[in-house]
């Protein structure tokens, strides 16, 4: 290639809004390329970009277009021939924005081909910017400017792609077959996100590192209006988003069958959420009831408070229940939330072996006792018995209460008593609790003995006399010879 030398002006773009001015030096270098600029000079103007440089002198010939031969100045950036895909970046980002918010446009990209041939956006990779993570931003999105307004309107502008997440702090958009005719331009939002967990006090932003950031088919150049990396600015990401928390205190607590118990319920109004919630508890087990002090709070920053008490029947069965607290708010979209406290049924036992016995007239009995504790039940148990056979003495019950799993005895004292029955009620009592068995101990006389003979001959002549050997067989309990 020939190089021709020739005097002229080089233009120094001088950033004027949207557009730029130009001054002119001289200089000389090689022709053949495409300038384009939004602002002309008024004749023999000259512009360098890059490495790019368009030489020979330029003619006028229409308003806002200047050529000289293959020399085009019409909007923005000088390229080599071919046809370019021309990116204009414009901010959009918040200067913050709430955790839980969706829809958050950060970029505006205006796209543009330039030159002989149409241009498909097939791919597009753009980068997280700050100190947020991958985590902290959900659901990366693209739209297309629908209705030109420039701004981003959900509700009128069309989607583009899948939705993508951030990974390894990039998310890449493919098979786009986004359409850019040539000398058409449009305009795509990249939209996010902020997930519900992000991190309050962190930043995002987003960017176009490069060039290779977007792949297009029949564009011989990816040609930026301001150098790569194409970014917005940094938006912080703040708790403010308008919602409320349910807090219950303490989170577990035990009861007595036919107890109740209090808890303290908290509703905590976050970002100035500030319409009225109503409590309940849905899905109760039968064998509960519950009761709040207020059904209907106001939250506030430091809590609005109420008492929760719930009970739980003699029915119920000594083991750990669920108990859902939920708050429905009065706002437009009825916000819902809950939080679960346990409710540790507890119990004990008393059980007196053996259940029933008899014992002679003038005797002794013994029967084992032991208090039996269901679900980590740990209170002490004071324990009292009585009979109702005033001539049975009982052995006297613990003075003091009884821990879980004490085993002792009962004696009964039969030495005076008359033939009959006498039924003991053993009796153990922890808080409003109290349990009951009942032993029953029969007082029977013993019964007369019986003379059995050994080896008594047969064919006994009547009148003649026998001398017999035998034993005496006592009745149950009879200890003495007769």
């Amino acid at each position: 290639m020939t190089r021709s030398r020739r005097a002229f002006w080089i233009l120094l773009p001088v950033a004027l809004g949207s557009a730029y001015a130009f001054w002119g030096t001289g200089f000389a270098q090689t022709t053949g390329y495409r300038l384009v600029s939004s602002i002309l000079d008024s004749g023999g103007g000259r512009h360098v970009s890059g490495s790019y440089v368009l030489t020979d002198s330029v003619g006028q010939l229409a308003t806002g277009r200047k050529v000289s031969g293959s020399h085009v100045l019409t909007q923005g950036f000088l390229s080599a021939g071919g046809t370019s895909l021309l990116v204009t970046a414009a901010n959009k980002a918040p200067q913050s924005a709430p955790v839980g918010q969706s829809n958050l446009a950060m970029l505006r990209l205006d796209l543009k081909a330039v030159g002989e041939a149409n241009v498909t956006l097939s791919s597009l990779q753009v980068s997280r910017l700050g100190s947020a993570g991958d985590s902290d931003l959900t659901n990366v999105k693209l739209y297309t400017d629908t209705n030109a307004s420039g701004e981003f309107e959900a509700a009128q502008d069309t989607r583009v792609g899948t939705t993508r997440s951030f990974s390894g702090g990039v998310a890449t958009f493919t098979q786009l077959s986004f359409p850019l005719p040539s000398g058409e331009g449009k305009a795509l939002f990249v939209v996010c996100d902020v997930a519900s967990n992000a991190v309050a006090g962190r930043t995002f932003g987003i960017s176009l590192e490069s060039a290779a950031s977007l792949t297009a088919t029949n564009a011989d150049h990816v040609s930026p209006t301001t150098p790569f990396p194409l970014s917005s600015n940094e938006t912080a990401i703040e708790n403010t988003l308008q919602e409320f928390t349910l807090e219950v205190t303490p989170a577990s607590q035990a009861v007595l069958m036919g107890d109740r118990v209090e808890y303290q319920v908290k509703v905590v109004s976050i970002g100035g959420y500030s319409s009225a919630v109503t409590l309940s508890t849905p899905g109760l087990d039968a064998a509960l009831t519950t009761s709040f002090g207020n059904t209907v709070l106001t939250p506030t920053p430091e809590g609005a408070v109420t008492s929760l008490s719930a009970t739980a029947k003699d029915s119920a069965e000594a083991r750990d229940y669920g108990i859902t607290i939920q708050g429905v708010g009065a706002d437009p979209e009825s916000k819902t939330r809950s939080t679960t406290a346990t409710l540790r049924v507890q119990d004990f036992t008393v059980t007196a072996s053996p259940q029933t016995q008899q014992v002679l007239l003038g005797k002794r009995a013994t029967f084992d006792l032991e208090v039996r504790c269901l679900n980590s039940f740990s209170n002490t148990v004071a324990l009292t018995w009585a009979g109702d056979k005033a001539d049975v003495t009982l052995s006297s019950a613990p003075a003091d209460p009884v821990a879980c799993g004490w085993k002792g005895t009962l004696e009964a004292d039969a030495t005076a008593a008359a033939q009959g029955r006498c039924t003991i009620t053993v009796t153990g009592q922890s808080g409003a609790r109290t349990k009951a068995t009942q032993a029953i101990l029969d007082v029977v006389p013993p019964t007369p003995s019986e003379i059995v003979l050994d080896n008594v001959p047969t064919g006994v002549e009547v009148g003649t006399k026998y001398r017999f050997k035998g034993h005496i067989s006592p009745s149950p309990g009879v200890t003495s010879s007769r």
